[in-house]
């Protein structure tokens, strides 16, 4: 399961263990930590599942307008990323559904994709077009000639942070929010930015996924960063493990192609992956980052 030799992040004798099946495009895992349980999606099922150690796995939100990546923020709601409507989301835990963001500048966003919230209850969000095609959203024009990457203020103002993505898709902050890790899927790399209030600072390409061309399977997609400072991301073969010199150490391989993952569990060191087709937890020797609700 672990390619590199001396550098593995699994716990001793982890395996990969399947939790759901005939996903027909697996995404945007979350852990609530006050529920107990996973959120993730199957974007072309239209359904957002949740999955506990007491009830498996269980359809929570069908429809979900093709809803792509999840979120907990602060007080245990869930963002979600919606691909048919172009929204960024809040379900309320009163079952209400408020729209944060759908516009920018008098024009609809592209598709809201992948989302984090940062500890001053920002909500940073990429935005590719993938939700105007078939089979993962609903094929229309888009209104925005650019893919960028938007910050949510708390004061409820939406920011263009960077707007010279190819395909920006999934994005995670280091421990300390100083940088953020945002990956081009089409270009193949994964950015490193320094923000201050979203303000970009310093942008810099931290790390090469090699041996992937989109829209072939393996590409950089979700992103998570270890409580040592790691970065986990999706590439070829599975979830690789990226130093902080942005060098490739080790592969966690997955019987699919990995789309995202999520730390999990009281101790944040089980790591939940989604496939194409599954989900997956293994065990890790690391716990990840905390995240905001921590």
């Amino acid at each position: 399961m672990s390619t590199a030799q001396g550098s593995s992040v699994l716990e001793d004798g982890a395996r990969l263990e399947q939790l759901a099946t005939e996903l027909l495009f697996g995404e945007g895992p979350a852990w609530d930590p006050q529920r107990g349980c996973l959120f993730f999606t199957d974007i072309a099922g239209d359904t957002i599942y949740s999955w506990s150690r007491a009830s498996g796995v269980v359809a929570f939100r069908t429809p979900s307008n093709k809803a792509n990546g999840l979120a907990i923020d602060r007080i245990g709601q869930l963002i979600i990323c919606e691909h048919v409507t172009s929204r960024l989301t809040r379900l309320g835990q009163d079952g209400a559904l408020t729209t944060l963001a759908s516009h920018y500048e008098r024009r609809e966003l592209n598709s809201p994709n992948d989302v984090v919230v940062s500890r001053d209850g920002s909500i940073w969000f990429t935005d590719p077009r993938g939700g105007r095609e078939e089979f993962v959203g609903l094929p229309r024009p888009s209104e925005l000639d650019f893919c960028g990457v938007f910050r949510l203020r708390p004061d409820g103002e939406l920011q263009l942070v960077v707007a010279d993505f190819e395909l920006p898709n999934g994005l995670c902050f280091t421990p300390d929010e100083s940088y953020i890790y945002i990956n081009d899927t089409i270009r193949a790399h994964i950015r490193r930015l320094r923000v201050d209030d979203g303000t970009v600072l310093e942008d810099v390409v931290f790390a090469e996924i090699p041996g992937c061309a989109w829209p072939l399977p393996g590409v950089p997609d979700g992103m998570k960063v270890l409580g040592d400072g790691r970065l986990l991301a999706t590439g070829p073969h599975g979830v690789w493990v990226i130093d902080a010199h942005g060098e490739h150490v080790d592969t966690i391989e997955t019987p699919d192609t990995a789309t995202n993952l999520a730390f999990g569990e009281a101790d944040l060191r089980t790591l939940f992956i989604t496939t194409l087709t599954g989900l997956y937890r293994v065990r890790l020797n690391v716990a990840g980052a905390e995240p905001v609700w921590g």
